[in-house]
């Protein structure tokens, strides 16, 4: 049912692919007929764009004719004796304007740039990546990461732009353009799009311009307001699951997890934020991110080919930028969850100057802590014994002071804080073991981030647009195990990592004219890798005592350099072409990585095709240490490439057709490819639990990994609802040395998702839905037995011939988010219930094996049932 779906889909595009006929001959024939009726007659005829003011032609009556096939002769003999010239921008593209006041000076004497930034008419926040495009052409630009744009070279006159932004209304505004002018480059004010009635939507922006100008397929621009209102896991807000519900993006876990995209591993995706990279983004093990929604001003996820400037990750780059507090006065929100209390504040400091401030903390400690009251706590099928003491708790902290000294300058200060801590004393399951360690174990695990970013934007020259950054970030995990293995071992762990990264990058904006604008950038980054750790045995009977120790130390440094040229050679046609180069100090290692990305217009306002090809390359590797008692919890080491260790290298390959049948309705598609080389691979998926490891690199080795698949959508968009509709069909495979291609861990080859929002009145609801095969899982197939010589004790275990050899059942799952908005004591209140798990379905999300003496026996690991939820926000 869904390939069939998908094959509607495609017969829908060719449908709108339909084009226009024009005739060769022009024929014209004018008698003091209006002036604006001839240009339509002759656009009409040939199918060239003609831009002109309004005003412009008004009253103006022409008379002639003309007979041929020279659209450019007969527009210079339509406009003869008029006062009013044209200019061709592109083949096929001439703007209308007054005629040189002056005779013999050149036309480069009366052009210039038109130039502007766009903002968020409520808060003043710069809205990066919007688009603006000329009325009447297709030919546009996109705004920088400060929100500002360029279209330079055009003929000195007025001209009418369409601005729109994801979660914006669309504004069509007029702007004059005089060479040389002292003037300020124009703010253009965006209003949110709240859902509405129909016509209410349909008051600005009637036209039906298509103003995605960004060529690279897979690309996601997330509407941070609508995703506070994504139906969220403990009635927790999240940036990570609003972005589950786009197509090729899940989660690693039920409720949770890491963030996997088009079935890659976790850890090849990128994670920017304020132009700094965060290591690890998680807290309570992937339950949540540490992106606080409120404070976000923008988020990007590229899941296809990347743009030039990003590197570092194999799968997906998502860049996040924090609000700025540019608002003219103070705001905030105070929110209350069952998880964490959350606080965000914008406060102008002065005349341009601001400062943004966010915190959030659990309170599970508190309600945790000493001692669990009941006398049974259950999760999934796992008991977990009365009066067990469990002390867990998790923060975020963000701050960030702008100052805007003219409109020409902008310099920023963020800082993020953020950090896990758990204290344990429950029983410890190995997550293979046959039986359960006695509950006679303490653990305290604690990991969190830190980045520091400034930032310095300087807008040099009407096409000159530079950005200067400097950051430091450092991830660090702490593992402290105290555990009775046996009822004679004991084993104390310690287990320290850190990784700091510093970094300095310059990128510069050069808008050269109206069919090049370049990107190029320079980056030098500096990285620390330490890690330490101590294990003890102690073996009460004997009073033997073995120890070990391991420390490491690596330092890097990695010069990049990028540029990059979005080209639009007519206005079909958007080509990006670019390169980054990349030397990586542990090695050495040179990379030349080319990215191409092109968009093409197949039918005006209504069919529109892209496709792109990339080269990736990333030097961090995460090794897990599946051996180990200790490390059953959390066992990551990050190692860097080196003269051992290759960098991991991708490529990736995609197709995409996006479609605009009506205003209120669009239609997506992707294809990809991707292939993945030197990725270190388990040499043995499952070892001997008891074993102490040594090098952790010799367990693993050089493989390769490869996806592919095919990615529909449909969003419908009608007064006060809005639905969005997805389809995947995906496959991941990995090959360790040696071996033959297998189901990586996240394969899911059939995901189907639907989201509705709607709102009445005071009132607002989310439904979510997602289906989709269930993951990989390895199912023993045979049993065997080993006597020791010694003291002739039998030991049963599994025989598991093929990773990843069997599957999960299908995953399906519905939730509900329910809001009622309210003004109490001068404030804006919004009370939500939501409901996961709304049908109550207990999905299998794993399996345990374990042998006995006749049969290998199966244990459901079931998920969560429903879970009702509220939370208040009050709004000043």
């Amino acid at each position: 049912m869904c390939r069939r779906f998908a094959f509607v889909l495609l017969l829908g595009f060719a449908a709108l692919a339909a084009p226009t006929a024009h005739g060769q001959t022009i024929r014209l024939t004018a008698e003091r007929t209006p002036l604006a009726s001839v240009l339509q007659q002759l656009a009409s005829q040939t199918g060239i764009d003609l831009v002109y003011a309004q005003r412009l032609v008004e009253g103006r009556a022409v008379s002639g004719r003309y007979l041929g096939d020279d659209p450019e002769q007969a527009l210079a003999t339509i406009l003869r004796g008029s006062g009013l010239r044209a200019e061709q921008l592109r083949p096929g593209q001439y703007v209308i304007v007054s005629a040189y006041p002056t005779p013999g000076l050149e036309p480069e004497t009366y052009r210039a740039t038109l130039r502007g930034t766009v903002v968020d008419a409520e808060t003043g926040e710069v809205l990066p990546g919007a688009h603006v495009l000329l009325v009447g052409l297709q030919l546009g630009t996109a705004t920088n990461p400060a929100g500002y744009f360029a279209l330079p070279n055009l003929p000195a006159g007025s001209y009418r732009i369409r601005v729109s932004y994801i979660g914006y209304r669309p504004v069509v505004q007029e702007v004059s353009v005089y060479p040389e002018s002292s003037e300020l480059p124009p703010v253009i004010r965006l209003r949110p799009q709240i859902l509405s009635t129909d016509s209410e939507a349909l008051v600005e922006g009637s036209e039906n311009e298509r103003t995605d100008l960004q060529p690279v397929p897979g690309t996601d621009v997330l509407d941070v307001r609508q995703a506070s209102a994504v139906p969220a896991f403990l009635g927790e807000s999240d940036v990570f699951q609003a972005l589950e519900w786009l197509p090729g993006v899940g989660r690693s876990g039920e409720a949770g997890g890491e963030m996997v995209v088009r079935g890659s591993e976790p850890h090849f995706n990128r994670y920017l934020l304020d132009g700094a990279p965060i290591i690890h983004p998680w807290h309570t093990f992937g339950l949540f991110s540490t992106f606080q929604t409120e404070a976000l001003k923008s988020v990007r996820l590229y899941k296809g080919s990347f743009p030039a400037e990003y590197g570092g990750g194999l799968s997906a780059v998502l860049d996040v930028e924090m609000k700025d507090g540019d608002r003219d006065d103070a705001a905030g929100i105070v929110a209350l969850s069952p998880v964490s209390l959350r606080a965000v504040s914008e406060v102008p400091l002065g005349k341009g100057v601001s400062l943004m401030l966010s915190g959030r903390r659990t309170y599970l400690d508190l309600l945790l802590s000493p001692r669990f009251q009941p006398s049974v706590a259950v999760f999934g099928n796992d008991e977990i014994g009365a009066e067990q003491g469990l002390g867990y708790h998790f923060y975020d902290l963000n701050a960030k002071v702008t100052l805007r000294p003219s409109p020409y300058h902008r310099l920023s200060l963020s800082v993020y804080e953020g950090g896990d801590a758990l204290d344990t004393d429950v029983p410890f399951t190995s997550r293979f073991a046959s039986v359960a360690v006695p509950p006679d174990a303490r653990l305290n695990y604690g990991w969190g981030n830190r980045v520091v970013s400034a930032r310095y934007r300087w807008l040099a020259s009407r096409r000159l647009f530079v950005t200067a950054t400097g950051y430091y970030s450092r991830y660090r995990a702490d593992e402290q195990v105290l555990a009775q293995t046996t009822a004679s071992t004991s084993v104390d762990s310690d287990y320290r990592v850190r990784f700091a990264e510093s970094g300095v990058t310059v990128d510069a904006d050069y808008y050269n004219s109206l069919q090049h604008q370049f990107r190029a950038g320079l980056r030098v980054v500096g990285r620390t890798f330490e890690s330490r750790l101590g294990e003890t045995l102690l073996d009460t009977l004997s009073m033997d005592m073995n120890g070990s120790e391991q420390n490491a130390s690596v330092q890097a440094v990695e010069a990049v350099a990028y540029v990059q040229d979005t080209w639009q050679p007519s206005a079909r046609w958007q080509v990006q072409p670019g390169v980054r180069v990349e030397v990586f100090g542990l090695g050495p290692y040179l990379s030349v990585s080319p990215r191409l990305n092109v968009r093409y217009v197949v039918t005006r306002d209504r069919l529109f095709l892209k496709a792109g090809v990339s080269r990736q390359v990333q030097y961090l590797h995460r090794l897990r240490d599946r051996y180990s008692f200790t490390y059953d919890l959390a066992a990551s080491r990050w190692i860097p490439a080196s003269a051992s260790v290759r960098p991991a290298v991708g490529w990736q390959a995609a197709v995409g057709l996006e479609a605009v049948p009506a205003r209120w309705l669009s239609l997506g598609l992707d294809l990809y490819g991707r292939h993945h080389g030197d990725i270190l691979l388990p040499v043995d998926e499952f070892g001997d639990e008891d074993e102490v490891p040594g090098a952790l690199l010799s367990d693993y080795a050089a493989g390769s990994g490869r996806s592919f698949g095919i990615e529909t959508s449909a969003q419908v968009e009608r007064g006060r609802w809005r639905v969005g509709l997805s389809y995947a069909f995906a496959r991941s495979q990995v090959r360790p040395p040696g071996e033959v291609y297998r189901r990586a861990n996240y394969d899911a080859p059939h995901t189907a998702k639907a989201l509705v929002q709607g709102r009445l009145q005071r009132w607002t609801v989310s439904l979510a839905a997602t289906v989709r095969s269930g993951y990989p899982v390895t199912i023993p197939v045979a049993r065997s037995e080993n006597t020791d010589p010694l003291d002739g004790e039998a030991t049963t275990y599994l025989v598991r011939p093929e990773v990843n050899n069997g599957r999960l059942p299908v995953y399906a799952r519905v939730d509900l988010a329910l809001g009622y908005g309210f003004r109490a004591l001068g404030l804006d209140w919004d009370a939500s219930l939501q409901a996961y798990n709304l049908l109550n379905r207990r999905n299998t999300v794993g399996q345990r094996f374990a042998p006995d003496a006749s049969a290998v026996q199966t244990t459901e690991v079931l998920g969560l049932p429903i879970l009702p939820m509220g939370s208040l926000k009050v709004r000043w």
